[in-house]
């Protein structure tokens, strides 16, 4: 993807789609369309879905910056809200307690989910999602949508999966 998320034309996509000594391309895949095109499938079947969801999670994502471009393409036609999940275990290394601690995982550049309320906030103005209930929260709002946290996977499988 280009980084405005546009798909970049065949001849420049980062996968050679030549045969292989055993008559099959790489990875294995014998479809009749080209990896370029499957990537675009997929990618178009994403967004689709994406755009259908109540609630969109993001477990283990780094957040880094060669996302975004996805993340553009993923949200481009997003018109709704929907309540966003962020589970990654480097929220862990936020010290503290209570308001204190939500709040600096919250707000904390180095946070994936300050990173990820940035960054929906950028690409998708649909998505406000959960307020944490903190009234009068001027920076909550001025950072992007409400994301819930979680802080491990078990976390995430035991209260996220309904």
């Amino acid at each position: 993807m280009d980084e405005q998320g546009g798909f970049l034309g065949e001849k420049d996509f980062c996968l050679d789609d030549g045969l292989t000594g055993v008559g099959q391309r790489q990875g294995g895949y014998s479809g009749n369309i080209t990896l370029h095109q499957l990537f675009i499938s997929i990618w178009k079947r994403a967004r689709k879905e994406i755009n259908l969801a109540t609630k969109i999670s993001f477990v283990g994502l780094s957040m880094h910056d060669f996302l975004n471009s996805a993340c553009r393409f993923l949200f481009a036609e997003r018109k709704e809200d929907a309540e966003i999940v962020c589970a990654n275990k480097d929220h862990q290394k936020f010290l503290g307690a209570g308001r204190e601690r939500t709040r600096e995982i919250l707000l904390n550049p180095l946070s994936p989910t300050w990173k990820l309320r940035r960054l929906l906030k950028e690409i998708c103005p649909a998505i406000e999602g959960i307020n944490p209930g903190y009234a009068g929260e001027s920076a909550w709002t001025q950072s992007g949508p409400g994301v819930r946290f979680r802080e491990t996977f078990e976390d995430f499988i035991q209260n996220e999966m309904d």
